[in-house]
């Protein structure tokens, strides 16, 4: 007769050799770095998180890596700060080393990974009354698609132009815009301290590519909190600002950086809250892992900035 214990190893023994089988998708592949990170292979389990982030760069997924974060923040904390020094390092991550320090009151910790006057630039990248601005204003609001609530998207009530790049056929201020917005980028990466522990530092890129999209919004548009899981840093440029931005009170079409309402933690907790008034020119800067969102114009008015994500490149 077979006993418990043979039985349970020949399931076991099924059930690996069904996964190898399997087709790599992200969630096989993110189970299976749960599994090898439970063990202590950090190393092992960082190469399959990069493989599960090369097929799916949103890694929508990726709960499965860390099952029991709010019951067992500690040992999911512990686990993130290994994967870190095994040289995974992604916006996701950083979120769950953010929320388990929050659970356990590890306020050094969320400060070290929110501290804006550190890692938040808002830099003049071309002047308000710059000629290339109603060009680009133009070129931004061709081929839009229009969206009211999407279930996966942060943006509500307003338009985009998808796939804006370096590439992106358009006007020569279109260019002269990736131009400005690299050289910005460029000072903002280098004046950067190197710090391999650091779970947003650890991803430096000595070179990077940029694109993004344009955002055209009116009365009700606006973006819901969130952040950007698939790059590495990310960034807002604004190209048409209209009169309601104004009113400081009311902070109509301002952008805010910092924590969601319902983490329940503020800047006595290390997480500060920014609020920034649109202006003609301007650009902000950020890691992909801050937190953000914008108020809606309440005016007849029209809005429109260049949002961009900001990907590492191997090095040279």
């Amino acid at each position: 007769m077979i006993s418990a214990e043979a039985l349970e190893l020949a399931k076991a023994k099924l059930l690996a050799a069904a996964e190898a089988m399997a087709e790599p998708t992200p969630a096989v592949l993110l189970t299976r770095a749960e599994r090898r990170l439970a063990a202590g292979d950090a190393a092992e389990a960082a190469r399959l998180a990069w493989q599960a982030y090369g097929l799916d760069p949103s890694l929508d997924q990726f709960a499965l890596l860390f099952p029991d974060v709010e019951g067992s923040p500690e040992a999911s904390l512990g686990k993130a700060r290994a994967l870190v020094a095994a040289g995974f390092h992604n916006a996701r991550l950083t979120e769950i080393i953010a929320f388990a320090a929050t659970r356990l009151g590890r306020f050094g910790d969320i400060r070290a990974l929110m501290d804006q006057d550190r890692f938040l630039a808002v830099v003049r990248a071309a002047a308000p009354d710059d000629p290339d601005l109603p060009e680009l204003a133009q070129a931004l609001q061709t081929d839009l698609a229009h969206y009211r609530s999407p279930a996966y998207r942060a943006i509500r009530h307003a338009a985009r132009r998808e796939g804006v790049d370096e590439a992106t056929d358009g006007p020569p201020a279109l260019a002269r815009m990736f131009e400005r917005l690299r050289s910005a980028v460029g000072g903002w990466i280098a004046a950067l301290p190197a710090d391999p522990a650091h779970p947003f530092l650890a991803g430096k890129p000595e070179r990077f590519r940029l694109e993004g999209w344009s955002v055209v919004s009116g009365r009700k548009g606006h973006h819901t909190p969130h952040v950007h899981t698939e790059s590495w840093a990310n960034g807002v440029f604004y190209v048409q600002v209209p009169d309601a931005v104004e009113n400081a009170e009311k902070r109509a079409g301002w952008l805010r950086v910092g924590p969601p309402a319902d983490y329940g933690v503020g800047d006595a907790e290390g997480w500060p809250e920014r609020w920034i008034q649109p202006r003609p020119g301007l650009a902000v800067i950020m890691p992909s892992h801050f937190h953000h969102e914008t108020r809606p114009l309440g005016a007849d008015q029209t809005r429109i900035c260049f949002a961009f994500q900001i990907y590492p490149l191997p090095a040279v």
